[in-house]
């Protein structure tokens, strides 16, 4: 039993962000530090970071060109040591159509203004600009763009007609790195209107030449949340800037994760204010090796994948992705990483530092990028495995969808409120069988509950016979109020919190907790494997206390699991014989065989079970798998009469 009043109300202060990660991820650059070199001069954080540093001593920057004499090809160069024609705002270069345009920046100066929006890696200014005046052909979306056009560190600015000054009330986009150092911005034309292209620099780098395009009248870009995506936009305030308490990962402190499981459909939001870029860490939980996709829609640059944390669920020594991938604006891109067992990350952020308002969207999709199903790997052994996956590992795949074991489960969707300060109990009916024997090991319990405040609640769980069961008692509390995360189970994505002996308890001091919308396999305050031996019929009841003001919660869903016996026997022993697929405990394999296997190919396992194996003497894959490639059908029926003529192996 917890210390502490009960129904004690709580004073709610802020929750303290500690220092930001900085430099390239590998720590806090503290005072005197020297940041790690980069091959740009930009004061950036690395591919992870949500801020920038403020100087950076790089010594080893890429090498730039040489101030040289340089004769421009076409119209807007710079030839010999004159400014190019067009670097002042009125001196602006007519356009139309979509380029290639030349330009040149290496002579030019700097008059156009800073603007907040323009803000990237600490500095608002564009120097070094040239000007154009483009007349739009069509209505629509259009992208400006200098990607694979030049080795120059561009930057770039779009304004509302083509009058000068340009001022911060007309700025329509504006751009830094969309693509490595070059640019790719987009703003909405109308046809026969005109607009100010403003190319230039990053302030410190040199000029040079290259090339922009126009690409204009493309479809509108339009990214609302799709049906039953989880709202990431709406459980992040500010978008995460300038402090993410929801889901900034290694860059909050504490750290702090959106959990997630496969099958994860997300609409989130992101932000950058010039000091502080938003980034969403989402962390994902698997109990074997996965191929995993992840799917990015996105109506701004965006950087995503996974973190390269080795599946430890520990910030320490993070320092990048595993495979960096970017989906341009209004794009959709895909991709599949190969992932053992552990605790991975998702993460998504925008890919360039600019201005960018808390407007800014995208959809994110987390999936099995192949189906899975139970693979035995030997023994007893089993692993939810893609078939690809499975059968290089040497194991027997038992189908899509297939389980590893055949568990018994009982559900209750009880959407019972749980009163600010009271007592809700919720009660499940286990109907007699004549076999409710609880066996030893087999008992788990899952639960949904949502609560904005994780230590408020004792959540017990009560026997048909009376004996109780206590699974979290105010968890973090004392001292302090408890765990101030959100929820038992993840209600973004619909997903249980597993309760069952042999795994560390839902409290201080136990790896992943807290964190809001947990889920996995957690252990209860107080074993299950007392109620082994007793039946599992009768009514079951789930009593959950909340003993702090205010906040009151619901209980969505809970259920009683009994693990049934594994699908991956060993094939060792008569009665695992290949072929006999009438189960006959000396293994013999004749005419008798004939209807179940008959039975295991045209109707799988189920049947297969049913007519054949209701005593579980046999494993279905060991004796209706006749030519050992981890499938049983229709290529198994010639070595299957094989072995009725000759024998199997």
């Amino acid at each position: 039993m917890r210390a502490g009043s009960p129904h004690s109300p709580r004073r709610r202060g802020p929750v303290l962000i500690g220092a930001l990660f900085a430099a390239l991820f590998v720590g806090a650059v503290s005072a005197g530090d020297t940041p790690p070199a980069r091959n740009d001069v930009k004061p950036r954080g690395g591919v992870l970071a949500n801020t920038v540093q403020s100087a950076v001593s790089d010594v080893t920057a890429r090498t730039r060109k040489a101030l040289r004499p340089t004769q421009a090809p076409t119209e807007g160069g710079a030839a010999g040591f004159e400014p190019p024609p067009n670097d002042e705002c009125f001196l602006q270069t007519p356009i139309s159509g979509d380029g290639p345009f030349y330009y040149n920046t290496l002579l030019a100066t700097t008059d156009g203004d800073p603007h907040l929006r323009c803000c990237s890696f600490g500095t608002a200014d564009i120097f070094a600009d040239v000007w154009y005046c483009w007349t739009a052909g069509c209505t629509g979306d259009v992208w400006v763009e200098t990607c694979g056009q030049t080795d120059v560190d561009t930057k770039i600015a779009v304004y509302d007609g083509c009058a000068c000054p340009a001022t911060d009330a007309r700025l329509l986009g504006c751009d830094d790195d969309s693509c490595g150092l070059q640019t790719r911005t987009r703003f909405t034309a109308v046809a026969g209107e005109q607009y100010l292209i403003r190319v230039g620099i990053y302030p410190g780098d040199f000029g040079g030449e290259g090339t922009f395009t126009i690409a204009p009248c493309v479809e509108e870009c339009e990214l609302p949340p799709p049906p039953g995506a989880f709202r990431e936009d709406q459980a992040e305030p500010t978008c995460g800037v300038p402090q993410d308490t929801t889901n900034g990962g290694c860059n909050s402190s504490p750290p702090v994760f959106t959990p997630i499981g496969l099958g994860a459909l997300i609409y989130g939001d992101a932000a950058f204010d010039c000091l502080f870029r938003d980034t969403d860490w989402y962390r994902l939980v698997l109990g074997q090796t996965t191929d995993v996709r992840l799917t990015v829609t996105s109506d701004f640059a965006t950087t995503f994948g996974i973190v390269d944390n080795n599946g430890v669920d520990s910030c320490v020594g993070v320092v990048a992705l595993r495979s960096l991938s970017t989906v341009y604006t209004c794009q959709t891109y895909s991709y599949v990483d190969r992932l053992g067992p552990g605790v991975w990350w998702v993460y998504v952020a925008p890919t360039a530092r600019i201005g960018l308002p808390c407007e800014a969207h995208y959809v994110l999709r987390v999936d099995s990028a192949l189906p899975l199903g139970a693979c035995c790997l030997g023994g007893s052994s089993c692993e939810q495995l893609s078939q690809s996956v499975c059968t290089t590992q040497g194991g027997t795949y038992l189908g899509n969808g297939a389980a590893c074991t055949s568990d018994t489960t009982f559900v209750r969707n009880a959407n019972r409120p749980i009163p600010d300060g009271g007592t809700a109990t919720d009660l499940l009916f286990i109907a007699p069988t004549g076999d409710d024997v609880i066996q030893p090991g087999t008992l788990r319990i899952g639960l949904l509950i949502e609560h904005a405040w994780q230590g408020d609640l004792r959540i017990e769980l009560i026997h048909p016979g009376g004996m109780s069961r206590l699974l979290v008692d105010r968890p973090g509390e004392p001292p302090g109020f408890g765990f101030s995360a959100n929820n038992y189970g993840s209600m973004a994505t619909n997903t249980e919190m597993v309760f069952a002996d042999g795994f560390p308890p839902y409290d201080d001091g136990s790896p992943g907790a807290p964190s809001s919308n947990p889920i996995g396999v957690w252990g209860p305050l107080q074993p299950l494997s007392a109620l082994e031996g007793l039946s599992r019929a009768g009514t079951w009841r789930l009593r959950v206390t909340d003993l702090a003001l205010p906040d009151a919660g619901r209980i969505v869903r809970w259920r009683v699991i009994l693990t049934g016996p594994t699908k991956c026997a060993s094939c060792d022993g008569p009665a695992q014989q290949r072929g006999n697929t009438n189960c006959d405990p000396a293994g013999l394999v004749n005419n008798f065989d004939i209807d179940c296997f008959v039975t295991a190919i045209a109707g799988g396992e189920t049947s297969w079970t049913i007519l054949c194996n209701q005593n579980h003497t046999c494993d279905f894959a060991c004796v209706n798998d006749i030519n050992g490639d981890s499938l049983v059908n229709n290529l198994d029926i010639d070595p299957f009469l094989d072995c009725l003529i000759g024998g199997c192996p």
